[in-house]
């Protein structure tokens, strides 16, 4: 058995070498940048006001209370020639300040002479009052999003401010998924004796295009050995991925790590975590199989742990989770042999892991992250400090990786996750 660190280092062995094609930014939305975007333009384009008021030079108005000559206005769109000395401009929100104006004051803080022509300043303002000054976002050649960004909703539009219609992303990543167990039946049949629904044939699949992945292949075989190698076998020449559920512990009917020696690679099998410590990986040539425990809330801490790092690391991104110390608010009655992953509650008084944590169940609010309990650790006293580590895409958030431009592994997992070493 090997720690979660060693295993991620492992699996970060196994880079598919994914497709690139070019795109229109209106369907971009989920994809990962192949290629670094730099500003084509200034951003924004010109110095311009962010509200309704009067733009001015500031230094003018140093011996407020005064008045202003006004000449004109400008409007979102239109744009104005040099601003007089001692005089402002009727300016609008989005608007190209005057050449020579620094400052916008707001309309309701002057009042406006229509007979002289005038608007009377109460006191001096500051320069850059109101501006939204010229290539403060970003300056022309600047970096916006290095190779490996996911695209949001606001990187899409930041992109459109920038003119950019189109772009370079990966090609999806292709996943198989190998369902086995003979206790499995199809929602909508009738359940017979000892038999339960499946739920990784339908969850996994969602997992998968939430993630920007597509599914290539999902084949239901029985606790067959020589069906399962064969199954892994025939889908993996046309994945990138390979998901099996099922059948990798230690019973007279799991066979699936017998299966991965016989038709690849073997990386490892079992990390020391739990849930999910039942889990394998190994891969044929650049493909890699990952063999993931039959119950869900196993195999969801073996996606949240592992190959969510490696999904965004083979596309050059680095995942974004959020971290954090915080006190549990229940004992913790049991000694912990390897990380643990306790389902809680983050609340604003500390971590609720008041709740049956069966690992057959998936069960939202629960869903939301976890405390990490270290290995070793003895039963755990209430207020005992642990992290509270969410993973991206728990907790009602979505999957989320920043650029890193680069092929290096970026991901520096939580202390809890133990060294990269073999030795356990």
């Amino acid at each position: 058995m090997i720690s979660i660190h060693q295993a991620l280092l492992r699996l970060n062995q196994v880079r598919p070498q994914l497709g690139i094609e070019r795109l229109a930014l209106v369907h971009s939305l989920g994809r990962t940048l192949a290629e670094p975007i730099y500003a084509p333009i200034d951003l924004p384009p010109f110095s311009r006001s962010a509200m309704d008021g009067y733009a001015l030079r500031a230094h003018d108005t140093g011996k407020a209370p005064l008045s202003l000559d006004l000449k004109g206005k400008v409007a979102a769109g239109e744009r104005l020639g040099s601003l007089d000395l001692q005089s402002a401009v009727r300016i609008f929100t989005g608007a190209q300040l005057p050449d020579g104006a620094d400052a916008v004051i707001e309309q309701e803080s002057v009042s406006e002479d229509p007979v002289r022509h005038q608007v009377k300043i109460e006191r001096p303002v500051a320069v850059g009052r109101n501006v939204m000054a010229k290539a403060h976002q970003y300056a022309q050649g600047d970096l916006v999003y290095a190779a490996g960004q996911r695209l949001g909703s606001v990187h899409v539009g930041t992109l459109a401010a920038l003119g950019i219609t189109t772009v370079s992303v990966f090609c999806p990543i292709r996943v198989a998924l190998v369902q086995t167990g003979n206790e499995l039946t199809q929602g909508g049949h009738p359940l017979g004796r000892g038999a339960i629904y499946e739920v990784q044939a339908i969850w996994l699949p969602l997992v998968i295009r939430q993630w920007g992945g597509t599914l290539t292949q999902l084949v239901r075989v029985g606790d067959d050995l020589p069906a399962i190698a064969h199954a892994i076998e025939a889908v993996s020449s046309h994945a990138d991925l390979v998901l099996t559920s099922g059948g990798i512990s230690v019973g007279d009917y799991d066979f699936v790590a017998q299966a991965l020696e016989n038709v690849a690679h073997p990386l490892f099998w079992r990390v020391a975590m739990h849930p999910g410590r039942a889990v394998a990986a190994a891969h044929r040539d650049q493909t890699l199989i990952l063999a993931l425990s039959g119950n869900p809330q196993a195999a969801l801490t073996s996606w949240s742990t592992l190959a969510s790092p490696w999904w965004a690391a083979i596309q050059k991104g680095r995942l974004q989770d959020q971290r954090g110390r915080y006190p549990l608010l229940q004992a913790y009655p049991k000694p912990t042999r390897e990380t643990r992953f306790l389902r809680v509650r983050r609340l604003p008084e500390g971590l609720d892991a008041a709740l049956p944590h069966s690992a057959d169940v998936l069960s939202d609010p629960w869903n939301s992250g976890y405390a990490l309990v270290p290995q070793g650790s003895p039963p755990l006293a209430p207020g005992t400090m642990l992290t509270y580590w969410q993973p991206s895409g728990l907790g009602g958030t979505a999957p989320s990786w920043q650029g890193t431009g680069s092929d290096d592994w970026a991901f520096s997992p939580p202390a809890e996750f133990g060294e990269a070493t073999d030795s356990l």
